[in-house]
């Protein structure tokens, strides 16, 4: 069977989607990966994976019509070449012009997965603008208009459901919600701390809606006191996102000294070995591999009570929920493990089990595997 996956940048899609790839690879398929960035290093991994790389036309986020129209066009063009029996989108700009280029092309399966709303579906305690309502709105229209044309929508969390099935009232023929996508333990296995410092770790792009003002806000309160207590962050800035801190405000933020920026890693799982505790206080999230992974080396969790995160942890077994917004909340949580240090290797323990049992990425893989195929 020929299946085509359509993602946007490739260095994500092919860590996100590997455990998918080998599957199917496994299973005799003979597998297209559409991204839209692709480079010497990133098409030599993808054909490392036995699949094809294929130069995506799609724009990572712009909704200009005009340009979406002819990246939709271009999009079905390389599915009549190809042929293939599925295409499988993932993220939402590929999930709504993935799908009307499939659909075009009589593709015979159409398939996407939304990990997430999105910043426009993000509740924020700010007022909403009249242009953000526009855009919401918009893709609202959009996500009706194309996702009738879909054979499978796949969602992660019952939240996203009821805003999009419920609430929104998008009906494709039909929905399912999957969980996290999962971590390969074979990799990120269970790492006991051996480390006598403390490390809060962050893991994003550097977004406001991920709540990297409120991490450095309480970093910033915490060091003031326990000096020796570091805050790392892995990721940058994203200026295609309207939520991302800009580079003047990261250089700020630097040259306090109070975080250690890293930016990005090929190596997380170093990282989160180095860690004491992973954080996380976004606005809103599908279901967070990070949180994920850092949970299956044995890291406890701080994170919100928001949907997609408060799927994650148990409250004060693996971690902590707290309120989105609030540093004080944050820095309170975070002052409880330096002040009860023994808490972070039994709740890290603790989130390890927990990850083993419902983070399990072969199982996932395999149930997303079987509804390709079926």
């Amino acid at each position: 069977m020929k299946i085509a996956l359509l993602g946007t940048t490739a260095q994500v899609s092919l860590n996100f989607r590997k455990p998918v790839i080998d599957k199917l690879r496994q299973n005799g398929h003979e597998v297209f990966l559409l991204c839209n960035d692709y480079n010497t290093d990133t098409r030599a991994q993808a054909k490392k994976l036995g699949v094809q790389p294929i130069d995506s036309p799609l724009t990572r986020s712009s909704l200009n019509p005009i340009s979406a129209i002819r990246e939709t066009r271009h999009l079905c063009k390389i599915f009549k070449d190809i042929k293939p029996e599925v295409v499988f989108s993932f993220f939402s700009k590929p999930a709504i012009f993935g799908t009307l280029a499939a659909h075009h092309a009589k593709v015979p399966k159409i398939m996407a997965m939304l990990e997430g709303l999105g910043y426009y579906f993000t509740e924020r305690n700010k007022k909403t603008t009249i242009k953000d309502k526009f855009i919401k709105a918009t893709q609202v229209f959009l996500y009706r208009f194309s996702f009738k044309k879909l054979n499978h929508l796949i969602l992660l969390n019952t939240a996203d459901y009821i805003d999009l099935i419920e609430t929104y009232k998008i009906n494709p023929k039909r929905t399912t919600i999957l969980g996290g996508i999962g971590v390969d333990f074979s990799n990120f296995y269970y790492t006991p701390i051996n480390h006598h410092y403390i490390n809060f770790l962050f893991v994003g792009r550097l977004l406001y809606d991920k709540g990297i003002r409120e991490f450095t806000e309480a970093a910033k309160n915490i060091k003031k006191d326990f000096p020796k207590t570091y805050f790392t962050v892995i990721g940058d800035v994203d200026p295609q996102n309207p939520a991302s801190l800009s580079l003047d405000e990261k250089k700020t933020l630097e040259d306090k000294g109070v975080v250690s920026f890293k930016g990005y890693t090929q190596n997380i799982k170093q990282e989160l070995i180095d860690s004491s505790v992973f954080v996380l206080p976004s606005y809103r999230e599908g279901m967070p591999l990070s949180t994920q992974e850092a949970m299956a080396v044995g890291r406890a969790v701080i994170t919100t009570t928001t949907p997609g995160c408060f799927n994650t942890v148990q409250e004060g077994r693996t971690g902590f929920l707290i309120p989105p917004f609030s540093s004080e909340a944050l820095e309170k949580k975070m002052r409880y493990f330096i002040m009860n240090k023994h808490k972070i290797k039994e709740l890290g323990y603790n989130a390890h089990v927990f990850a083993k049992k419902h983070f399990n990425a072969n199982k996932q893989s395999a149930t997303l595997c079987t509804w390709i195929t079926e």
